[in-house]
């Protein structure tokens, strides 16, 4: 590719994730070809042969835009993250990973230590070479990053400019996103208000949903496989949870139109500061409603446990997305890990 004097410097990093965003970016096809028209790729390790020693070589603010992947899982995950703070103009946290921590996150629910003992049985133990942040005596020696105490979202480590959020972003909203900065570059528009979220709306995904309004009664709450929806019929009222009312909108709710629940995925809109704390009261509230159909009133709040009950892995289905930036998360860990 060549690199024509002038253009505005792009950077996109993929730390701990899927590679879904990446994915997002192959999906734009030919399209990538008009990226590569309004950008010089500064450093973009999936399509252009860019080292992190490039980077470094960098001064500041020598990257105009940087949209950064993934959560901050490892020590390389931290570093990469300051030295593109520090080398870009703006910073994008591009995807939920980014933005809230997803579902690596939930990890943090046991300590780091169980954690690996799970994985690796037998094999592990803490008296082996575990992953180090540094090779020891020569540049030569093999290292793996060090697995940070706890994950974290991008803006919990360095200033964040503006989110995208998606799992991954849909792909329109992508090149959206790409026109405004190309836009803003070539002097025709100005950037959004810093902390903006780009490529979603204010409104909730049930906004989006053609499906009927719930009318708030289930017996109990169903995994996906036990449900029989109605193809009309809010998935609340099926009994599935459904995070659409606390999941921000702008997807054009794809999930709730092919018969699976919201997970969450967009993040949360303004107004709502934890979504699974806003769920969990929806569905004590449906619960309520159901329990008080009953001629027994005494038994209403026994009733209404017994329908919450029935939430399978509650903190992994309201939390699936947003546990490391949750109310919850810092409850449950009071000092986290300094990187």
């Amino acid at each position: 590719m060549m690199e024509a004097p002038g253009k505005p410097r792009l950077a996109v990093c993929w730390t701990s994730g899927c590679g879904g965003c990446e994915a997002a970016f192959l999906d734009l096809g030919d399209r990538l070809l008009a990226v590569e028209d309004h950008f010089e790729l500064a450093f973009f390790p999936l399509l252009v042969d860019r080292k992190r020693a490039d980077l470094e070589n960098l001064g500041e603010g020598a990257i105009d835009l940087s949209l950064i992947t993934g959560a901050i899982r490892t020590s390389e995950d931290a570093q990469m993250a300051h030295l593109l703070r520090h080398a870009s103009k703006t910073v994008v946290a591009f995807g939920v990973c980014a933005q809230l921590g997803s579902v690596l996150a939930l990890a943090d629910l046991v300590p780091v230590e169980t954690l690996l003992r799970t994985v690796y049985g037998e094999a592990f133990s803490s008296d082996l070479q575990r992953p180090l942040g540094a090779p020891v005596d020569d540049d030569l020696v093999p290292c793996l990053p060090e697995l940070t105490d706890s994950v974290r979202a991008l803006e919990a480590l360095v200033p964040v400019d503006f989110f995208v959020p998606g799992c991954p972003p849909e792909v329109e909203h992508l090149w959206d996103v790409l026109q405004v900065f190309t836009a803003a570059f070539a002097g025709h528009r100005e950037l959004p208000d810093r902390g903006s979220v780009l490529g979603g709306s204010e409104a909730t995904v049930c906004e989006d949903c053609a499906r009927q309004r719930p009318e708030g009664k289930v017996a109990r709450f169903v995994r996906l496989h036990e449900a029989d929806a109605d193809p009309s019929r809010c998935l609340l009222d099926e009994g599935l949870v459904c995070s659409g009312p606390a999941t921000r909108g702008g997807c054009g709710a794809p999930c709730p139109a092919a018969g699976a629940p919201c997970r969450g995925c967009y993040g949360h809109p303004s107004g709502i500061e934890d979504p699974g704390a806003r769920m969990l009261g929806a569905l004590a509230t449906i619960a309520e409603v159901a329990a008080l159909d009953t001629s027994h009133p005494e038994r209403i709040s026994r009733q209404s446990e017994g329908v919450l009950d029935s939430v399978v892995d509650p903190v992994g289905t309201l939390y699936r997305y947003c546990y490391a930036h949750s109310l919850l998360a810092h409850l449950r860990e009071p000092e986290r890990h300094e990187i």
